[in-house]
């Protein structure tokens, strides 16, 4: 068998998100009481890289695509969720696992994204260090 050697493998992504028309974010009095009871939880990945405070993401339906979801259709895969600000569609994550660039699920595919989580401690300081060389490039 042969053998790979370690390796980054830069992919430039387009990517063409649609929204239909929304209002503008807002905190909606559900999505406080979410956010209230989740206070105090740990990021999602929790790989001890976590950077910045944790935020609450929308998980399987982003804010802004609400009004082009058929939430029957959503219910068949997650009965408890029925609007955008459920409980059960809300992953809490660092602010580095949700919003930075090469780290967030904001900026990167969910195959890479969920790596961070379950990689050991090696293989996630050559990732680190790999995303830091390739993001310092653009700079």
């Amino acid at each position: 068998m042969k053998i790979v050697k370690e390796h980054g493998d830069v992919r430039r992504i387009t990517e063409v998100a649609w929204y239909e028309d929304h209002e503008a974010r807002t905190e909606s009095s559900e999505f406080r009481k979410v956010k209230k009871q989740l206070k105090g939880s740990k990021c999602f990945i929790n790989n001890g890289r976590c950077e910045g405070t944790v935020e609450i993401h929308h998980n399987i339906i982003e804010y802004a695509a609400a009004n082009g979801i058929d939430w029957d259709k959503v219910r068949k895969d997650y009965p408890n969720v029925s609007s955008v600000d459920d409980l059960d569609q809300m992953l809490p994550l660092c602010t580095k696992h949700h919003r930075k660039p090469g780290f967030g699920i904001h900026y990167v595919t969910y195959p890479i994204w969920i790596l961070q989580k379950y990689m050991n401690e090696e293989a996630l300081e050559d990732f680190e260090n790999e995303v830091k060389r390739e993001l310092n490039k653009k700079g």
